[in-house]
């Protein structure tokens, strides 16, 4: 013999649970009071139970379901710019030489799109200060194996150069140790630099020119520099050699021009 269903408090549970749901079952057919067995009845309640269960359980692993991480600053896809489109050109409140070009390369490093992303995130270490002087401008050189940045000061102007090497566009711009490497580069108009590494241990390095008298380059432990003001900036662009004179022996690289 049947019995109704009269299991008021599961079916409120089961209607409750599905209250935000479009049910293809109405509450009017859960309660149904027709002449279905008692079996029946008991395993439509438990499958739509389940069902519920599933659903609720789902919904809290959605919110819960482990640690994400903090949420991260969103980066802003652009860098502000000017009103004619170009990047606003950084500022600095530093009072020194070596404070302004820091505050200036950090920013044109970051913008060096030639630059692998890795290493533009911190500016080189400083290799060579020249301070202003006789109507030059100042000319710091922070470099690593992988990133070059000239820093020129004259007094309220500024530039930042970052692996240039364009008196010398053939060379390859990196400064890996133990090896004699070369980047020779213009600045301001009359004025222009070459400098790259030297094996550890160097105690002189020579330029050495298609033509003319050799010049001799300032060293600091495995970095050297020199500098070309005026006329001499012509024979930049005719450097052939850079002789190092190493624990070793003498070595020397070629310098290409493109």
């Amino acid at each position: 013999m049947d019995t109704e269903l009269r299991d008021e408090p599961l079916v409120d549970l089961i209607v409750r649970a599905y209250q935000d749901e479009h049910l293809a079952v109405p509450r009017a057919d859960i309660e149904h009071r027709g002449h279905w067995s008692i079996r029946y009845r008991r395993v439509l309640l438990a499958t739509t139970a389940a069902a519920a269960v599933t659903v609720l359980a789902g919904t809290v692993g959605w919110f819960f379901a482990g640690p994400a991480g903090p949420l991260q600053p969103a980066t802003p896809t652009t860098e502000p710019t000017t009103g004619n489109g170009k990047p606003v050109r950084p500022t600095s409140t530093a009072t020194t030489d070596l404070g302004r070009c820091t505050d200036y390369g950090r920013v044109e490093l970051g913008r060096a799109e030639s630059v692998a992303q890795g290493d533009r995130t911190e500016l080189p270490p400083l290799r060579f200060t020249r301070p202003a002087q006789a109507g030059a401008p100042a000319l710091l050189i922070f470099a690593t194996e992988q990133v070059t940045v000239a820093c020129w000061l004259d007094g309220e102007l500024w530039s930042i150069s970052v692996n240039s090497s364009d008196m010398t566009t053939t060379m390859t711009l990196r400064h890996p140790p133990g090896r004699i490497s070369n980047a020779t580069s213009s600045g301001p108009e009359g004025f222009a630099y070459t400098f790259g590494r030297v094996p550890a241990g160097t105690t002189e390095v020579t330029i050495e020119f298609s033509s003319g008298p050799t010049l001799p380059a300032q060293l600091a432990g495995e970095w050297y520099l020199a500098f070309a003001a005026g006329d001499q900036v012509d024979r930049f662009a005719e450097i052939n050699r850079i002789v190092a004179s190493t624990p070793t022996g003498t070595q020397s690289l070629p310098v290409r021009h493109g």
